[in-house]
């Protein structure tokens, strides 16, 4: 696969209740809290463990950017600069503009497909 999607996400209000549901709910486990917790965000992710299939999913609250709570994917993209000026040229929108990520050293973007669904890149 080209552009395989390496993350999930979900994003809304408590961070908490989130991680408390999404636990009790599929039994994920969840990285301990760390400083790096993307600031008030209270993120934590849950990784697949060894004998589960599946991508690490962040949850976390406190949404950014005027963003509603949302659920989305991350794909991951060779020139993420190109990739969001495609998705703008394909009648898409820039939701969060290209940027570092807190930690990981990694640079993401929120982009909206023109049917209004958010995805990373």
């Amino acid at each position: 696969m080209k552009n395989p999607i390496i993350h999930v996400e979900v994003i809304g209000g408590n961070a908490s209740a989130l991680q408390e549901f999404y636990r009790d709910a599929f039994s994920w486990r969840f990285d301990p809290p760390s400083p790096h917790a993307l600031g008030d965000m209270q993120y934590r992710i849950a990784f697949p463990d060894d004998a589960s299939p599946g991508v690490p999913i962040g949850v976390g609250g406190d949404v950014r950017d005027g963003l509603p709570s949302y659920v989305t994917f991350f794909v991951c993209v060779a020139d993420l600069e190109e990739s969001v000026r495609d998705v703008v040229r394909l009648g898409g929108k820039v939701m969060r503009s290209p940027g570092q990520a807190p930690v990981g050293g990694v640079r993401v973007a929120l982009i909206e497909d023109p049917q209004g669904h958010l995805v990373g890149l």
